[in-house]
């Protein structure tokens, strides 16, 4: 048997920790530009809880917090039940087609946080609408072997879904011969053009933002003939837009 007094200054180290078990988005298919869905977390907790949040990420790290509640309001159904509801609710400027992140959050009254639980839903293109190039713009068209040639390439782009829809603009460049050139590169639409060179470090185009991609790239070709060059675009669902087709003839 012991004698010590109990220490009244001694703090009891257990932790309520609370713990969402099941979470829930519907619809999680998303095929506009409007989303409005419903998310579900079923929480257990022995302390009173403060809050419980559904934190979405889109595809380009834009952030959106929505509450969650317990209170019997819809799109809650019954109150104190442990299953907290809430909508997440946003329309976008452009569709952005993707997974968006969404991260399951309970904190209580103390600021004790649970586990998170992360489920994501998906936003897509309904009729595979495919991007559009056109004005395709390449110069110069000839060039002397073995001289280092500054080259500018632009094609301007246009996409049902809204511009934030394109993913890649691009092209494929073959010798005179026929084989694939080892580097190519993407244009973009980045206003990147007045940057002090080294060439092939930024892009030479002049707007950010304004449909027109740009490739400002300098070499010096060394077989004779024609390099031909294949622009195309790439969407976030994988559809590709027509073909342009452009030279540039390499003579002595």
């Amino acid at each position: 048997m012991s004698c010590e007094k109990d220490d009244p200054t001694v703090i009891d180290p257990v932790l309520n920790l609370p713990t969402i078990s099941n979470t829930l988005i519907s619809p999680s298919l998303i095929f506009s530009d409007s989303v409005k869905s419903v998310a579900v977390a079923t929480v257990q907790s022995v302390d009173p809880i403060g809050t419980v949040t559904v934190t979405v990420t889109d595809p380009n790290g834009l952030v959106r917090v929505f509450v969650l509640k317990d209170d019997g309001n819809l799109p809650d159904t019954v109150a104190n039940d442990g299953k907290y509801s809430g909508y997440i609710n946003f329309i976008m400027d452009c569709r952005l087609v993707g997974d968006y992140k969404s991260d399951f959050l309970a904190k209580t009254q103390p600021g004790l946080s649970s586990n998170i639980i992360t489920q994501n839903f998906s936003v897509k293109n309904l009729d595979g609408l495919h991007p559009v190039i056109s004005n395709l713009f390449v110069s110069p068209h000839d060039a002397l072997r073995g001289q280092l040639t500054p080259f500018i390439f632009r094609v301007n782009v246009t996409d049902p879904d809204g511009q934030c829809d394109i993913l890649h603009v691009t092209y494929k460049g073959y010798y005179p011969l026929g084989q694939p050139l080892q580097n190519n590169y993407d244009l973009l639409d980045d206003g990147s053009c007045c940057l002090i060179p080294p060439f092939n470090s930024v892009s030479g185009d002049s707007v950010a933002n304004d449909g027109t991609f740009t490739r400002l790239l300098a070499g010096a070709p060394d077989s004779l003939g024609y390099y031909k060059y294949f622009f195309y675009a790439l969407d976030r669902s994988g559809d590709t837009s027509n073909i342009l087709i452009d030279s540039i003839f390499v003579h002595n």
